[in-house]
């Protein structure tokens, strides 16, 4: 009972964290998150972690965490495809990933793009 509950707890802090992700992805491109630097650099700091578990072959440890207590919970209960494909199974994945993977390299993108414009804006003209 008690791992069900922990596995509970850890599916929600994981779906808290790709929420974080994606909103602050939208503010970065748009470039409202540059004015918010703390923000800026939590993020950042997220998404570089995520990416570096995209090309471990393990995957993702958050779902691994998560499907290990649902076994110790009741054994069989844990899921096979991805927190995203579970937790969300109308969101077609052809789609999803794509869009995920051009907003993450958009975001960035947008880094330095909007730190040169500030630059530019500040200093660039006569």
């Amino acid at each position: 009972m008690m791992y069900g509950w922990l596995a509970n707890l850890v599916a929600l802090a994981h779906g808290l964290v790709c929420t974080f992700v994606l909103i602050s992805a939208l503010a970065a491109v748009t470039g409202w998150l540059r004015r918010h630097r703390s923000w800026e650099r939590v993020f950042y700091a997220v998404l570089l972690v995520v990416i570096a578990f995209d090309f471990t072959p393990v995957g993702c440890p958050v779902t691994a965490w998560e499907n290990r207590l649902r076994e110790l919970d009741r054994p069989g209960s844990s899921y096979r495809d991805s927190f995203i494909a579970h937790y969300l199974p109308w969101l077609p994945m052809r789609l999803y990933v794509p869009f995920v993977t051009m907003l993450v390299g958009a975001a960035l993108l947008a880094f330095p793009l909007w730190r040169g414009w500030d630059r530019w804006r500040r200093f660039g003209r006569s």
